[in-house]
């Protein structure tokens, strides 16, 4: 949906040109990310007895995301996300006492 707004508000110029190094990586990622949210999806579904362990880990959805930005991208953690990662541990953590 962000890539159709940021398309149609550009007004005709080229969406991501000169990032076709950046779509090779994108593209997998995004389908590999939609296939893990369906299947926690799918995970809560299903479950009758373990809904409390598939609530773990689907808390920790983000984490491995937040995990390879840091290692492989180099990307910079300010505090609020630091705040937010620290956030989501607690809530781990706390579900699973």
């Amino acid at each position: 949906m962000l890539c159709l707004y940021f398309y149609l508000t550009n007004k005709g110029k080229r969406l991501l040109s000169g990032y076709k190094s950046v779509i090779k990586i994108l593209l997998p990622v995004a389908i590999l990310d939609a296939l893990a949210y369906l299947g926690t999806t799918w995970g809560y579904s299903i479950t009758t007895n373990t809904t409390s362990l598939i609530t773990v880990i689907a808390n920790a959805y983000s984490l491995p995301t937040i995990i390879l930005a840091y290692f492989l991208l180099k990307e910079r953690i300010d505090r609020t996300q630091a705040l937010g990662i620290a956030c989501i541990l607690g809530g781990i953590i706390t579900s699973s006492l």
